[in-house]
């Protein structure tokens, strides 16, 4: 009844991009399972991400954090592209377009948003 079905998610498990599958392949040996689902991608891009922040200002200051995030453009994470503007912690991130074939999740594309709301509007 899926068969066709197109929509949107953070990312796929099942993308065969090399750094999704060695991303799976590390989690499996360092916790003896797969990851279940893309949570633990996005939750290992937000550190890298913040280890990222910190070596670019040089400190770990809470307050100084969000300069560093707003210079990140680019980064390729597990689970797609991530750039930040000045002035915003919402990421610009791109997200897997996902169709469901012979009963299987296949990514089509990886798209990013050329329009973001003004995060005032998220609070």
């Amino acid at each position: 009844a899926a068969e066709g079905v197109v929509f949107s998610t953070h990312m796929s498990l099942e993308d065969p991009n090399p750094v999704v599958q060695k991303f799976k392949s590390d989690y499996q040996a360092m916790f003896g399972n797969p990851p279940e689902n893309a949570f633990a991608a996005l939750g290992y891009d937000a550190m890298k991400l913040l280890a990222k922040a910190i070596e670019i200002v040089g400190t770990d200051d809470p307050k100084k954090i969000p300069e560093g995030l707003a210079q990140i453009k680019g980064f390729q994470g597990v689970s797609g592209t991530i750039s930040y503007e000045a002035g915003s912690q919402v990421p610009n991130k791109s997200v897997a377009v996902i169709e469901v074939k012979d009963g299987k999740f296949v990514t089509v594309k990886q798209i990013t948003p050329e329009y973001l709301p003004d995060p005032k509007i998220a609070k």
